[in-house]
């Protein structure tokens, strides 16, 4: 019949026309959006992520001899530094009193990180005398362990045979010299800064003093130097 519309044809124009609906809806749905933030590394507060992390070669470096340095941080998981202070220099020999002087103290040595001061102090010098008397040990600042008389050892004091009241049956000695104190401590990768400069001291061991003139007698020893070891990996 003309003018009719047959239910086929009608069903099948509202399905096309509620599928463009929905196409335009979907048009307008917002979709999320994927945010890409930068890796950070804040030296002291958050380390590299492990895929920038530069190449760490494990090792070590031995500071000995009298003086001040330059340390370079290396690239480091963890790094320890052992400040070890020096001994204090025998005290002389004497079997009259005022007749020889002590000994001298050690030096520090340090590693002075921008954390705090690692320091290893000197021992003191060992006294003038006759009994043997030892100086006092130098003692250790601000390390994981600080350890009173861990570092260099002291120098004998001088000795004179043949007088009593000494220690060494009938002997005379002056005192040694204290040994030094000793410091260590660890830092984790991003609390020292790479290729950062750091200075290292090494404190000279103590003078000795002056004995007696004794026949017979030896005099004082010098303590022994600091040192500073330091390693990484």
């Amino acid at each position: 019949m003309a003018g009719s519309v047959r239910g086929g044809d009608f069903l099948g124009r509202k399905a096309e026309w509620m599928i463009a609906v929905r196409r335009k809806q979907q048009q307008h749905v917002p979709q999320p959006r994927v945010i890409a933030r930068p890796h950070l590394w804040i030296p002291g507060i958050a380390p590299f992520p492990k895929a920038l992390r530069p190449l760490v070669i494990p090792g070590s470096q031995t500071f000995a001899t009298v003086g001040s340095f330059n340390f370079t941080v290396p690239n480091h998981n963890s790094l320890t530094a052992d400040a070890r202070g020096a001994g204090g220099g025998g005290g002389g020999v004497e079997v009259h009193a005022g007749s020889a002087t002590p000994g001298g103290a050690g030096g520090y040595s340090y590693f002075n990180a921008p954390t705090g001061n690692v320091v290893g102090y000197g021992g003191s010098g060992g006294p003038n005398g006759y009994n043997g008397a030892v100086g006092a040990s130098g003692t250790g600042l601000n390390g994981d362990g600080n350890i009173t008389g861990g570092g260099a050892a002291g120098g004998v004091g001088g000795y004179a045979p043949g007088f009593g009241g000494g220690p060494a049956g009938g002997s005379a000695q002056g005192g040694s010299g204290g040994p030094g104190g000793r410091a260590y401590k660890t830092w984790i990768e991003g609390q020292l800064v790479p290729l950062s400069v750091i200075t290292i001291v090494v404190g000279p061991g103590g003078s000795p003093g002056v004995s007696e003139q004794i026949s017979g007698a030896s005099g004082p020893a010098y303590g022994a130097a600091g040192a500073v070891y330091v390693s990484w990996s």
